[in-house]
């Protein structure tokens, strides 16, 4: 309460005792409102600072700053007196001078005088203003700067960092001082965060500091924070000061790399003297020979290397890290492109240099853009090193994953790859999403290879074998295997004894190719040659994409030799061709009387080696369908095949059936007789009479026999035997009917013959 001077009912709140000779109203209980009253609370405003100014300067002096809310209209108005004085008031000790050391103070003894000395007086080592005025004069010893919560800031902080930070930060509180009590704001003292404490470390404050101030520094700054350190100054090796640890590199204690090395990379690598842990938790890579490679100045360093007018260095110094880092051939592949000396003089790209000792050297065209590595780069780094930057010792293998199949994004700089990508998607059905390749492996510069029977073996042997078998793609959630590009290269071109590999088959391969193909040289191992085209089985070219038209067209080609055997057997697999794959032929094989000849599949013109016209043939060639339709396109060029597969080589061709061509009525007149009851132990179907003619003709024409509209129709024994089997379904027993008819009593030993037949091949 107020004593005034006796007690009074006033109550006040603040820690001190006020006596002074306040006006009391006539209950002599509460002060009377007046000017006596208003500058008796001034007074008492000033003698409460001066209280403060007298008492030890310690965090314990916040305790005393009182608040907004008095217990009474007096304590109020005395608090607001007080809060108005605080801010200017130089109540609080400072590790560093205010921005204006005008008003800095010192302690006094006595109540009239709470200013510092002028700012000549101040200690010269506790920094003076950067204004280029007279510096402070020291202080005596035990004596402390003391500022005004107005030119006061705190930060919550250690004390070493605060030590580090004070002559940055204008009348900073010493370490204890809590940041967040409220009487920090009644004073009016800024609260500095770490983020500006990062921002003020830049320009003249840190210009002297070297990189083992900086480390310091870093031992003192918390590492809980950081979003605030992201943009902390880091000092580089070679001189420079960044903002923010994100990006550099750091060397580790032990590390064989030299900064100096590293110079022409252009790396922010920190100096040595100022590396701490607390820059790799800040996002700082750890400078190994790895990191450094893959640090994005390092590969633009690469890219630009062949037109740098100093490339040497870069040079040393990637292959320097390439070995340290112990690369091999394929790791890196972007290093190709790093500018290396050549044997001539000449700058090249690594992946157009070899190595003089290389298995590749001796295989390529000498006409070629690549050069040889210069022998002094081969004694320093050795071939592993160099082969590691993409120099050549052998093929070199592109890799990739997760490759979509698509023209617009498959691009690897291969030699007709945009080919070989439409060779593959018209093997695939359409899709509206692309189809994608989790791994891709293929072989580049094959277009640069003279010496193909070393380079195939070269390629049939591991590692690069692989390169040679089907690509596994995914397709609407199916994997399917489609040619390598490697194998389909190599396919397409003449790399087997000057001819592609679809142009030859395996020498122990099917024999129905025979004379269609020629015969593969043994330069690999035959599965080698069927991963890159060479013709191994009939099943295997048809199954293939094109494969069925590659043989019509082989088929049509008249320098080729076909047997009839073989050509009845060729029919019959192309029967099981979807007509949907094939393209109708130009040519075809057919039988031309007893000839095997090739002709045109328009009008039957016969073909010679030359594809010169020979003879004209009776027409366009036919599909025969039954045999008693022989006789009447016997002149024209004839596909004969097992019958009951003419109508689907009919669609295959686009050739008509034989019964389309010709009508097939009999013309002539003949007796009706009665079938021989023997002839049923042979045709149990057979139909119980015939149609016997003296001379039969079918549209004018003579013939042995014709199964016409149901009814046999035949002349002699020969005709009658064939239209009784082939009216019975058992056309493959008309010899023995023949036979039958012409002896009837050799029935019994015909049909224990045809007991004894092979289970095996009649099932």
């Amino acid at each position: 309460m107020v004593h005034a001077p006796t007690p009074s009912d006033e109550p006040l709140d603040l820690p001190a005792l006020l006596i002074a000779s306040f006006p009391m109203a006539t209950d002599r209980r509460h002060v009377a409102p007046g000017p006596l009253a208003d500058f008796l609370v001034e007074r008492a405003a000033d003698t409460y600072l001066e209280l403060l100014a007298g008492l030890p300067r310690t965090p314990r002096l916040l305790d005393l700053v009182p608040g907004m809310m008095g217990k009474g209209e007096l304590d109020a108005r005395i608090r607001r007196a007080i809060l108005r004085r605080l801010p200017d008031a130089p109540l609080l000790p400072a590790l560093s001078p205010p921005a204006d050391p005008a008003s800095t103070g010192r302690p006094g003894g006595s109540g009239a005088s709470l200013l510092l000395p002028d700012p000549s007086e101040v200690a010269a080592g506790a920094g003076a203003g950067t204004d280029g005025g007279a510096s402070p004069a020291p202080l005596s010893e035990g004596e402390e700067l003391v500022v005004s919560g107005r030119q006061a800031s705190v930060v919550a902080a250690p004390a070493e960092l605060l030590e580090r930070v004070a002559p940055m930060i204008p009348g900073l509180l010493p370490a204890g001082w809590p940041s967040r009590h409220p009487a920090i704001t009644a004073l009016g003292v800024s609260r500095v965060q770490l983020s500006e404490i990062v921002d003020m470390l830049s320009g003249d404050a840190v210009k002297d500091r070297d990189p083992a101030w900086w480390r310091s520094l870093y031992e003192v700054l918390p590492a809980d924070d950081p979003e605030a350190l992201g943009a902390l100054p880091v000092p580089l090796a070679d001189g420079r000061l960044v903002r923010g640890p994100r990006g550099t590199l750091l060397l580790t204690d032990g590390s064989a790399l030299d900064p100096a090395v590293l110079a022409p990379l252009g790396l922010r690598v920190v100096h040595p003297d100022a590396a701490h842990p607390l820059l790799l938790r800040l996002g700082a890579g750890e400078a190994t020979p790895r990191t450094v490679l893959e640090d994005p100045l390092t590969r633009s360093a690469v890219s630009e290397s062949l037109d740098s007018p100093d490339s040497e260095p870069v040079a040393q110094a990637v292959l320097a890290l390439v070995d340290a880092a112990g690369l091999t051939a394929g790791d890196a592949p972007w290093l190709s492109e790093l500018a290396l000396r050549g044997a001539d003089g000449e700058l090249y790209p690594a992946g157009e240099l070899l190595l003089a000792d290389g298995a590749l050297a001796g295989l390529l065209d000498t006409e070629t853009h690549f050069g040889t590595a210069a022998p002094e780069l081969v004694e320093r780094y050795g071939p592993r090193v160099l082969a590691a930057v993409g120099v050549l010792d052998g093929f070199a293998v592109v890799n990739d994953s997760d490759v979509m199949i698509d023209p617009d994004e498959c691009d690897h700089d291969l030699d007709r790859e945009d080919e070989w990508l439409e060779t593959v998607l018209d093997l695939l059905p359409e899709m509206d999403v692309p189809p994608v390749a989790r791994e891709f492996s293929a072989v580049r510069d094959l277009e640069y290879v003279a010496d193909w029977p070393a380079a195939l073996a070269l390629l049939s042997r591991p590692p690069l074998r692989s390169v040679l078998h089907p690509l596994r793609i995914l397709v609407a959630g199916e994997v399917v295997e489609v040619p390598s590009y490697t194998a389909w290269w190599l396919s397409t071109h003449p790399v087997l004894a000057g001819r592609r590999p679809t142009e030859l088959r395996l020498p122990a391969g099917d024999p129905l190719l025979f004379g269609l193909y020629g015969d593969a040289p043994a330069v690999v191992d035959e599965a080698a040659l069927a991963m890159i085209g060479v013709r191994s089985t009939l099943a295997d070219l048809l199954a293939t994409h094109g494969g069925p038209d590659e043989l019509l067209d082989l088929l049509g080609d008249p320098s080729l030799e076909v047997d009839r055997a073989q050509l009845r057997s060729l029919w019959v697999a192309l029967a099981g061709v979807d007509p949907a794959r094939v393209g109708p032929p130009r040519a075809v094989r057919a039988i031309l009387g007893d000839a095997i000849v090739a002709v045109d599949a328009e009008d039957g013109r016969v073909l010679s080696t030359g594809t010169d016209l020979q003879e004209r043939g009776a027409g366009e060639p036919v599909v025969v369908e039954a045999p008693d339709l022989l006789p009447l396109v016997a002149g024209r060029p004839l596909i004969l095949a097992p019958f009951d597969l003419a109508e689907a080589l009919s669609e295959l061709l686009d050739l008509p059936l034989a019964g389309e061509e010709a009508a097939g009525e009999v013309t002539s007149s003949g007796e009706t007789r009665d079938v021989p009851p023997a002839v049923r132990s042979l045709l149990p179907t057979a139909p119980a009479t015939y149609v016997e003619h003296e001379r039969l003709l079918v549209d004018g024409v003579p013939a042995a026999w014709r199964f016409f509209e149901g009814t046999v129709h035949a002349s002699g024994v020969e005709g009658l035997a064939r239209g009784l089997a082939w009216a019975s379904g058992q056309w493959g027993d008309r010899l023995a009917v023949a036979a039958l008819l012409r002896d009837p009593a050799a029935v019994p030993l015909l049909l224990a013959e045809a007991d004894l037949d092979s289970w095996t091949a009649s099932t």
